[in-house]
């Protein structure tokens, strides 16, 4: 398996700083909802875990079902 970068550099620099402040829900569901955006529109290309648990299918079907063949 491999890994695929679904952020620019910016993007993942603008989190790292968003990491920096503290996180409320209503925060933590605002940036889980961009994730899942993009999830949505890259489905084969995007495989996500998120702290509650949800996952967020796509290319990880793909792979397991390539798996089983």
């Amino acid at each position: 398996m491999g890994e695929i970068e679904i952020l620019t550099h910016e993007e993942q620099v603008i989190i790292v700083n968003r990491s920096s402040t503290s996180i409320t829900e209503d925060y933590y569901q605002c940036f889980v909802s961009e994730i899942r955006k993009f999830a949505s529109e890259h489905p084969d290309a995007t495989a996500l875990v998120s702290r509650k648990g949800k996952w967020t299918y796509g290319w990880l079907e793909n792979r397991a079902r390539s798996c089983i063949e």
